[in-house]
């Protein structure tokens, strides 16, 4: 039996003898409350086990010690729409280059990370991508748009990704990609700003513009070539300017630390574990 199976069960059983005790007492017991103290219970211990996995991971030192980038902070989002959050580790490079995030989860026995992509590798997202979630339709994606023609490399490209799960692993998978052809960015005027637009859609949409960029779709395992305008279409079909989806990293649940890379403390953790339970 599995760890998680395990705890479940454990949960069922203390329940169980609750309600014998109960009976034998001769209170009555409702149906609903049956199931609501089961489940109740069920959640508490398990919340217990991801908690206590989670908080030795923090404490650890040397957390992500291969990156070029010092942790900043670290967010609680929940991908898979089970309430059970992943963990994302915030990196910043302190300056106009920006930073990303790596993300981690408990199988139930370890700490392992918990966004892979195709080739199983950990999955890093630039801090200027939008997770949206969709719970509706219950879909994640990964929203990141180009907002220069030139200039900071964190501006000059975007991509719209999906996250998915498979066999309870959870995968990033890709859609669109867009970049910037440098060498005709530099021939023409736009490289000296005269055109400055405030979205990504505005410059997919100007004719001038669309000889500088490269827009690609991802279709049977293979990258082909689209213009700037399909593009678009396409981004706007599947996340429309006006929709109800919820951006993952637009939360509370988030703890900054005081100086960039130090220790995060047990009572710091303690706080962002309180912010998770009370947004459920």
């Amino acid at each position: 039996m599995s760890q998680h199976k395990k705890i479940i069960a454990a949960g069922i059983f203390t329940v169980n003898i609750m309600l014998l005790d109960a009976c034998s007492s001769g209170t009555q017991i409702e149906p609903n409350a049956i199931q609501d103290n089961a489940v109740s219970k069920q959640n508490i211990e398990i919340n217990k086990t991801y908690f206590q996995a989670y908080r030795d991971f923090l404490l650890s030192a040397d957390i992500d010690s291969c990156h070029d980038f010092p942790i900043y902070g670290y967010y609680l989002l929940d991908f898979n729409f089970d309430r059970i959050p992943e963990l994302g580790v915030y990196h910043h490079s302190g300056g106009s280059m920006g930073g990303y995030f790596t993300f981690y989860c408990f199988n139930g026995e370890d700490i392992v990370p918990a966004v892979l992509d195709e080739d199983g590798e950990p999955v890093q997202i630039s801090d200027y991508t939008k997770i949206l979630a969709n719970y509706d339709d219950r879909k994640i994606y990964l929203l990141k748009e180009m907002y220069l023609l030139t200039g900071n490399m964190n501006g000059t490209y975007g991509y719209l990704r999906e996250i998915t799960s498979n066999d309870n692993v959870l995968y990033c998978s890709d859609l669109l990609r867009l970049d910037v052809d440098y060498e005709q960015a530099m021939e023409t005027e736009l490289a000296n700003g005269i055109i400055q637009y405030d979205s990504e859609d505005d410059f997919l949409s100007d004719s001038s513009i669309a000889k500088c960029l490269l827009t690609e779709s991802y279709e049977n395992g293979n990258w082909v070539k689209i213009s700037p305008q399909e593009y678009r279409i396409i981004k706007r079909r599947l996340i429309p300017e006006e929709n109800s989806y919820v951006n993952l990293l637009d939360t509370d649940v988030y703890m900054l630390l005081r100086e960039c890379d130090i220790q995060i403390t047990e009572e710091e953790i303690n706080s962002l574990f309180s912010k998770w339970k009370g947004m459920k």
